[in-house]
């Protein structure tokens, strides 16, 4: 959970994968569906923010959070989600591929 005093605007993020963002009168204002758990946020100057998601809720040494741009809408960048996509496409490639 973060507050942004730039917009007045809470941020709450869920072990389902979602982040909650919610205005000064506490009515939600967005829901965005994440990669994996947010842990933390970071609300930068230009009105933006940068996501930090943990990967796994259960404890493991894999290496699967992310730091995600979010643009001022709230909105994951078109760049960041064509390269997501494409990284799942090619790790389901690469995993049924047999060496």
């Amino acid at each position: 959970m973060k507050f942004n005093p730039a917009s007045s605007q809470l941020y709450i993020g869920d072990a389902h994968n979602e982040l909650f963002i919610l205005d000064s009168t506490f009515q939600l204002k967005a829901n965005i569906r994440t990669p994996s758990p947010p842990g933390d946020i970071d609300f930068t100057k230009s009105g933006g923010a940068r996501l930090l998601t943990i990967g796994s809720i259960i404890p493991s040494d894999q290496k699967q959070g992310q730091l995600i741009p979010l643009n001022k809408s709230n909105t994951f960048s078109k760049i960041y989600l064509a390269l997501f996509t494409l990284l799942q496409v090619t790790s389901m490639v690469i995993k049924k591929k047999t060496w």
